[in-house]
């Protein structure tokens, strides 16, 4: 739920605020849908990698609601939602890979099987 809460807010913010704000400051900048601060990506990011993959459906709602709210074509809505969270998994398994971790658990879960195999 607190993860939903920050993605929905950071989206909110991205789209009403931080793109409006620079439009207006990088007016002169030729790549116009880019964003130099996308706070949406980097909270996707520590949620897929803190918890794993049950973060994919906080990150689907957020994105489905967000795009309710701001008015995006329906035809887009499911495709953004599905696509934007299954996307955040490959950067998962990559960092488990690498840790050495089991490929689909988050950093907290890992841990957390770590120490209960230990304990046993």
């Amino acid at each position: 739920m607190l993860g939903y809460l920050l993605l929905m807010v950071s989206m909110l913010l991205q789209f009403q605020l931080i793109w409006p704000a620079e439009a207006v400051l990088l007016s002169h900048w030729s790549e116009g849908p880019a964003s130099l601060l996308f706070l949406p990506h980097g909270i996707k990011a520590l949620l897929i990698v803190l918890v794993g993959p049950i973060a994919f459906l906080p990150i689907a709602l957020a994105h489905l609601t967000t795009d309710i709210v701001i008015g995006v074509d329906g035809s887009r809505i499911i495709f953004s939602a599905v696509v934007s969270s299954a996307v955040m998994l490959i950067p998962m398994m990559m960092f488990n890979y690498v840790s050495q971790r089991p490929l689909f658990a988050g950093v907290l879960g890992a841990s957390a099987l770590r120490t209960s195999r230990d304990g046993l």
